[in-house]
Order: C-alpha cells, then sequence, then structure tokens
C-alpha cells in the first residue's frame, strides 16, 4: 500500500504556562509539562531547570530547597505530587472556590 505524500504542517510552538500552586491548576499543568518535557528523553538535571522555570509562588517555594540535581528531579516532583495532585486538595480548592461564589452572591 502506497503512503500518500502530504505537506508538512508547521504547528505553533506550545506554550506551558507556570504552576502557580493552584491545586485546581495542576492536572492540566502535570499533563502539558510531563508530555513536553518529562517524558522527553534528557537528563533529569536538564528537566529539574525547566521544572523550577515553570514553577511560581507556593509551587516554587515548596521544591525551592533542593539543589539542582539529578537525584532531586524526582524527589521534587514527588513533592509537588503530593501536595497538588492529591485529588483531596483539588477538592478542597474546588469546594473553597464555590463557597467564595455562594457567598458574593
Amino acid at each position: 500500500m502506497a503512503t500518500r505524500w502530504q505537506p508538512e504542517i508547521r504547528l505553533p510552538e506550545l506554550r506551558l504556562d507556570p504552576f502557580n500552586g493552584d491545586p485546581k491548576k495542576w492536572p492540566t499543568f502535570w499533563q502539558l509539562f510531563s508530555s513536553n518535557i518529562d517524558q522527553r528523553p534528557m537528563d533529569d538535571i536538564r528537566k529539574m531547570s525547566y521544572l523550577l522555570t515553570f514553577l511560581q509562588g507556593p509551587a516554587k517555594e515548596l521544591v525551592a530547597g533542593f539543589v539542582l540535581s539529578n537525584e532531586n528531579y524526582s524527589r521534587a516532583l514527588d513533592l509537588l505530587k503530593s501536595r497538588y495532585g492529591d485529588s483531596r486538595a483539588i477538592t478542597e480548592a474546588l469546594e473553597a472556590e464555590l463557597m467564595n461564589l455562594h457567598h458574593a452572591k
């Protein structure tokens, strides 16, 4: 079976918004970071550098004590996942947002 030639489409560069510690935004951040950086073949120290670049506020403060190294990449990720990837944290953040909406009426 012959393959049809298709022109190469140049897609726009993906933009990854920094993660600021809002648990509601963690699932989207992690999916994008994982597919664009974590799953790519590169040294963990480089991945750690990217991770630190894309963190802000409380999320960055959480891992600020980690020295930039291959070993600390998985440690920093584990800490972020346990803090922000926990379904309870996401549920509590959504409930707090709903309560604020309810009180605003």
